[in-house]
C-alpha cells in the first residue's frame, strides 16, 4: 500500500484508521521465532572418484514473503557462514565429510525486513567418506647436478575432493619414509645427497584423509660435476708398443654420484722412423673389482712432424663405483717410431 493512499484512510479517521494503523503494526512488528529446520546430511559419490558431502535443510511452512536468514557452521568453529534463503529445501554444498555442523534460522519480512530472533541451534553430523582417492600414476624424476635437487613430476588426480599429496622417499626399492606434502603436482627434493640413489613414491590424499594406494615408484641419483684432481704424470721417450700395453699408473679418488669423466691426453712425436706413423692411447680405471675403458685417441704424425705435439680428450663413461682406484694409460704404435705421453692433471666429472 502507497504512502497516499494510507494518507486517504487514515484521515478518514474511526475504523479504516484503526485497520491501518494494525496493518502497519503488523507489518513492522517481529516475525516469531521460526521453528526447529529439519537437517539432513549424506555424501555423494562423484564419477571423477571423488566424494561430495552436503546437508540439505527443510523447513515448513514458509512464507513467500518471508525471506530466512540461515547461519551455518563446523561445531569447532567460531563464526559461522549466513546465506538468504527464500525457498525449501536448501543445499548447503560441499562440506567437510565426518564433522559436525550447526544450522540456525531466522525470518525477516520481504517488505519491512524486520526479522525474528534465531531459532534453537540444531545439529547434524556429517557421514565419513569411505572412498579413497586413486592412486596417482605417471611419477617420475629428473635431476640437475649444478643445484643438486631432484625434481619429481606426476599427472594430477581428477577427485575434486583431493587437497594434496604425500611425497615418499627411501634408499632402497619399497621402503619409504614421508618427505613431504604438495598440492601442486611437482616436487623439488632440495637434500639429496651426491651420488645416493633414492627411490620416491606418493599418495593422494582427499578432505576426509583417506590416502591413495602408493604411485608408480621413480629413482634418480645426483651426479656429481666437477674436476677429479690427479698427480700429472710424463713418461720418458719411448717406443710404444706395437699391441696396447700400459706405460704407467695414476692414483685416483673417484667421488660419489660420478658416471662419466674426461681428461687431456697429449703425445709429443721424437723421431718419425718410415712413412707415416699413430700413436692410439686409452685409459682403464679401476676401483676394487670395477674397470672402465676410455675411448681412444689417435695421434698421427708424418715424417716432417717430428717434436709435434698433440692433444686430444678420452672420455670415461658408465662410471658406477666410487672410492680410490687407479687410472692405467695404455698405448701403441703402427710402426715402432719414438714418442712421449703425458698424462692430464685433473679429469672433468660430467
Amino acid at each position: 500500500m502507497g504512502s497516499e493512499a494510507y494518507d486517504f484512510l487514515q484521515g478518514q479517521g474511526g475504523m479504516y484508521g484503526r485497520i491501518m494503523d494494525d496493518y502497519y503494526r503488523r507489518l513492522n512488528a517481529r516475525p516469531k521465532t521460526p521453528a526447529t529446520p529439519t537437517l539432513t546430511a549424506d555424501t555423494i559419490l562423484q564419477t571423477d572418484g571423488g566424494t561430495t558431502a552436503q546437508i540439505t535443510v527443510d523447513y515448513s511452512p514458509h512464507r513467500k514473503d518471508m525471506d530466512y536468514m540461515l547461519s551455518w557452521k563446523k561445531s569447532t568453529e567460531s563464526s559461522p557462514t549466513y546465506e538468504r534463503i527464500r525457498k525449501f529445501p536448501h543445499i548447503i554444498r560441499p562440506v567437510d565429510t565426518g564433522a559436525t555442523f550447526e544450522v540456525d534460522l531466522s525470518v525477516e519480512r520481504r517488505q519491512t525486513g524486520a526479522r525474528s530472533p534465531f531459532g534453537t541451534v540444531t545439529s547434524v553430523a556429517v557421514p565419513d567418506d569411505p572412498n579413497a582417492p586413486a592412486a596417482p600414476t605417471g611419477l617420475s624424476c629428473s635431476t640437475n647436478a649444478y643445484t643438486g635437487t631432484i625434481t619429481l613430476q606426476w599427472n594430477p588426480n581428477i577427485e575434486d575432493d583431493l587437497i594434496y599429496y604425500r611425497i615418499y622417499r627411501g634408499t632402497s626399492s619399497g621402503t619409504y619414509n614421508e618427505l613431504a606434502l604438495s598440492v601442486g603436482t611437482t616436487y623439488d627434493d632440495f637434500n639429496a645427497t651426491t651420488g645416493t640413489t633414492y627411490y620416491y613414491a606418493i599418495k593422494a590424499i582427499d578432505r576426509s584423509n583417506n590416502a591413495s594406494a602408493f604411485s608408480n615408484e621413480t629413482s634418480c641419483t645426483v651426479h656429481f660435476l666437477g674436476t677429479i684432481s690427479v698427480i700429472p704424470q710424463k713418461t720418458s721417450i719411448q717406443d710404444p708398443p706395437a699391441s696396447f700395453g700400459t706405460v704407467y699408473t695414476q692414483s685416483v679418488t673417484i667421488p660419489a654420484g660420478t658416471v662419466q669423466m674426461t681428461g687431456p691426453v697429449m703425445v709429443r712425436s721424437n723421431t718419425i722412423t718410415g712413412g707415416p706413423d699413430s700413436v692410439s692411447v686409452r685409459v682403464v680405471l679401476t676401483i676394487g673389482a670395477f674397470t672402465a675403458t676410455s675411448t681412444t685417441a689417435t695421434f698421427n704424425f708424418t715424417s716432417s712432424q717430428s717434436g709435434e705435439e698433440r692433444t686430444s680428450p678420452v672420455t670415461i663413461a658408465s662410471v658406477t663405483a666410487s672410492g680410490v682406484g687407479t687410472l692405467a694409460y695404455q698405448w701403441q704404435n703402427t710402426t715402432g717410431s719414438s714418442h712421449q705421453l703425458t698424462a692430464p692433471a685433473a679429469w672433468i666429472a660430467e
